[in-house]
């Protein structure tokens, strides 16, 4: 029997250990995986870079070409047009906005080393700056894209025209060959490339209208009467937003779970520490009085209505609701946590697009809502949350 349990055990010792065997061989394995990814990752990057020619980088030289000898073609000039989506970031600014990008791809790039001359030289380089002025016309139109659609389309357009320009340059220059093509097609492109921008940027304006959304935690406590008869409570807030220029129309509500003081012999007909439902909804208005890189300070004033309920599960069929139709005002603080700055439009835009300046914020807000219920019963309400808000833009770019 002894024997028994003792084979038994190192029977399992060695399942064990060929469990753990196999399981660090699988982390082993999927590390070495990862790390792998990670070269071939960094490796592509490196090797990007080494055949990219930027047209910032400055004029070409034949250091730029790989070599090729005894071809049909003296030379050739690979490029690259394109573009994508760029996120920059600075503090709490972020931009998203559409990027063209062209640059010589000089790893399919090439040149005869017996066939070179500066002619032939600045035939490439014509080219590349041909290519540099269409992207940065590419640049301008793509900041008027109002869908994806659009941007492609735009894209397309450029790219049509960029290569029909390209065909009438060679065909004129004769392949490299003719001067007073390569110096006039030279002095044209130059001075088409001094009248723009490298980066342009457009001119931005905000549309009127603006679009929020909030929700936090709240609390409430009572004064006057209402204190007499009622703890402070707790409770979740949420609303949402709406401006036009400075103004600001806010629609929301507050559910709280204070416990009653005392017995309740009307209403919500509630027991002494029994908790209740009070709700107090709202409709306010208000006017941005500050609004700073940081803080944004709106204070308002409209209709409050506050509402005591019985809690679920009260069978007293006399218990009701209570409420009332009042003014309230106060104030909402934001200390904003991120702007986005968004010139693409949304891949979920309908029709017209979607660009738009965004704000994330922590938000609080404090209100005093009067209330005046049935016997006599009346106080005031202060009302304190705090939680976070996104608030937007809607933005026009060009003239």
């Amino acid at each position: 029997m002894d024997t028994f349990l003792e084979c038994t055990q190192k029977n399992r010792n060695f399942t064990w250990s060929l469990f753990d065997a196999v399981k660090f061989n699988r982390n082993f394995f999927l590390t070495v995986c990862a790390a792998a990814l990670l070269f071939c990752s960094c490796a592509c990057r490196v090797a990007a870079q080494e055949y990219r020619r930027d047209w910032s980088d400055g004029k070409l030289t034949w250091a730029d070409f790989s070599e090729r000898k005894g071809g049909e073609r003296a030379t050739g000039f690979k490029f690259f047009l394109g573009y994508r989506t760029e996120k920059q970031k600075e503090g709490i600014e972020r931009l998203i906005r559409p990027v063209a990008v062209a640059y010589m791809d000089a790893r399919l790039s090439f040149a005869d080393p017996e066939r070179r001359t500066d002619l032939l030289l600045r035939y490439n380089q014509v080219i590349f700056d041909i290519t540099e002025w269409y992207r940065r016309s590419l640049q301008e139109a793509l900041y008027e894209a109002q869908s994806p659609l659009q941007a492609e389309a735009i894209f397309k357009y450029h790219y049509d025209s960029l290569e029909g320009d390209l065909r009438q340059f060679k065909e004129d220059a004769g392949y490299g060959t003719a001067k007073d093509a390569v110096d006039f097609w030279e002095q044209r492109v130059a001075e088409r490339l001094e009248g723009t921008d490298p980066d342009p940027f457009p001119e931005i304006r905000e549309r009127n209208f603006g679009y929020g959304i909030h929700a936090g935690l709240a609390g409430v406590t009572f004064l006057g009467g209402l204190n007499e008869q009622f703890r402070p409570g707790l409770g979740f807030s949420f609303g949402f937003d709406m401006a036009f220029r400075r103004f600001m129309l806010n629609v929301g509500g507050t559910i709280y779970r204070p416990a009653a003081r005392r017995d309740l012999d009307f209403g919500p007909q509630t027991a002494a520490d029994e908790r209740l439902n009070f709700a107090l909804i709202e409709l306010t208005a208000g006017y941005i009085l500050i609004d700073r890189p940081r803080w944004r300070l709106t204070p308002s004033a409209g209709l409050g209505i506050s509402e005591f309920s019985p809690p679920a599960g009260n069978d007293n069929e006399a218990a009701s609701a209570v409420v009332d139709f009042n003014l309230m005002c106060g104030f909402t603080l934001d200390y904003k946590l991120s702007r986005s700055l968004r010139l693409i439009p949304s891949p979920f835009a309908l029709a017209g697009g979607v660009k738009e300046k965004s704000e994330f914020s922590v938000r609080f807000r404090a209100f005093l809502a009067p209330a005046r219920f049935e016997d006599g019963l009346r106080g005031t309400s202060v009302n304190l949350s705090l939680g976070i808000s996104g608030f937007g833009r809607l933005l026009r770019t060009g003239e």
